[in-house]
């Protein structure tokens, strides 16, 4: 019988030695432990022993799961579709600053409220997205969306991850596909969460955007880089989602409320503060976000 389970090298430098790092709860489940590891050769962390890809959908069943949600039920729907609307004007600001106009695939796109928006501001949008309820919404709004990369053909002057590598098993094949998706002169827009980020390193282990099982690696700037590197892309310019730290302060003081109990004696004004240290770390420079935004291009050829 095949295990749910697999342990798997560093997925950044292949080095096979790591070392313990975090033992982390599932957000939804908070007595459902996982270890994270930190590679002893590169310092990348990520989730090991994971769940094989055939086996992790299960862990995005849940009814708050964030990305999938359509409807506002409680503080945190209105909190997170305040957060989502301020982040989207950023995100078409920049699309428009780079790409201009023209063809862009969001990848993992949710419900897609980004693409509707960039729709609406002249671009001719797509989306990849494999949960079915998310996909039938999107679909919903007239926007063509497909389950997997494979499914998606054609050139796009950008593609957009928002919050999504984290969560792909099989990095080398991602990044065919974008090779093959995107134009040669296109852009490769990547954010992700950053575990060395004033809010993560104040909640640790109770920090929401370790989100295991569900996010896989925890990415530096710098291992981001590398991996892109790798793959023939160099980067360009880094931003950041600034009301994001707000968002992990709110929903890992509430992790840590349900795994601590009454031996949380942090105040919330305490809580609000870092997440203005973080806010204004990552304003002053962008790499200490707790959101960095990645801009890349297909490295020269020589």
């Amino acid at each position: 019988m095949e295990t749910p389970f697999e342990t798997i090298p560093c997925p950044i430098c292949q080095h096979e030695e790591h070392e313990p790092f975090l033992h982390v709860p599932n957000r939804f489940q908070p007595e459902e432990e996982f270890q994270l590891v930190q590679c002893r050769q590169c310092g990348f962390v990520y989730l090991n022993p994971r769940p094989t890809a055939e086996y992790i959908g299960r862990y995005y069943a849940a009814s708050d799961y964030d990305p999938h949600r359509t409807e506002i039920r409680s503080l945190f729907d209105v909190v997170y579709a305040a957060i989502q609307k301020i982040n989207i004007g950023l995100k078409l600001r920049w699309l428009k600053q780079t790409v201009g106009t023209g063809r862009v695939l969001d990848v993992g796109c949710g419900t897609g409220e980004f693409l509707q928006a960039a729709q609406k501001r002249g671009f001719t949008v797509e989306g990849m997205e494999v949960n079915a309820n998310a996909r039938e919404y999107v679909a919903g709004q007239g926007i063509p969306v497909a389950e997997t990369l494979d499914a998606i053909t054609g050139s796009f002057d950008a593609l957009t991850f928002w919050h999504v590598v984290e969560h792909i098993h099989d990095l080398s094949g991602l990044f065919q596909h974008i090779r093959r998706l995107l134009k040669p002169n296109g852009w490769l827009i990547i954010a992700v969460p950053n575990h060395q980020a004033v809010d993560a390193r104040a909640f640790g282990r109770f920090w929401v955007a370790y989100d295991a099982p569900r996010h896989l690696y925890h990415f530096r700037p710098r291992d981001l880089d590398q991996l892109a590197k790798h793959h023939g892309f160099e980067l360009q310019q880094r931003r950041f989602l600034p009301f994001d730290p707000f968002y992990n302060v709110l929903l890992s003081r509430n992790l840590k409320r349900q795994c601590l109990s009454k031996e949380d004696s942090t105040s919330v004004v305490g809580d609000f503060l870092v997440g203005w240290q973080s806010f204004w770390a990552g304003w002053r420079h962008p790499d200490q976000a707790a959101s960095p935004v990645a801009f890349y291009r297909r490295r020269a050829s020589r």
